[in-house]
């Protein structure tokens, strides 16, 4: 004959504990996988601003001066002035 029902709801109570276990334990998991992904994902923004921000700073910083413009313009008018006429 076949187990008794009291040997099988022993059986089904064992199987549950280990379910149960080991559901905390991929809980505990995914948790620390998300919080471990999260903090990446914050110093690749943090490093992605600052590289945006020095950016800036440079272009700021690296103008030219109204001069160098001035002669810039200069060159290019007389740039302009020596294309010959197409009318």
């Amino acid at each position: 004959m076949g187990a008794s029902a009291r040997e099988i709801e022993q059986q089904i109570r064992a199987t549950r504990e280990r379910m149960d276990e080991k559901l905390g334990l991929l809980q505990t998991r995914a948790a620390t996988g998300w919080r471990r992904y999260g903090t990446v994902a914050a110093v690749v923004a943090v490093s992605l601003a600052s590289v945006a921000a020095g950016f800036v700073v440079w272009r700021k910083m690296r103008q030219p001066s109204m001069r160098g413009r001035i002669d810039a313009l200069g060159g290019r008018l007389k740039l302009v002035g020596r294309q010959p006429q197409t009318e």
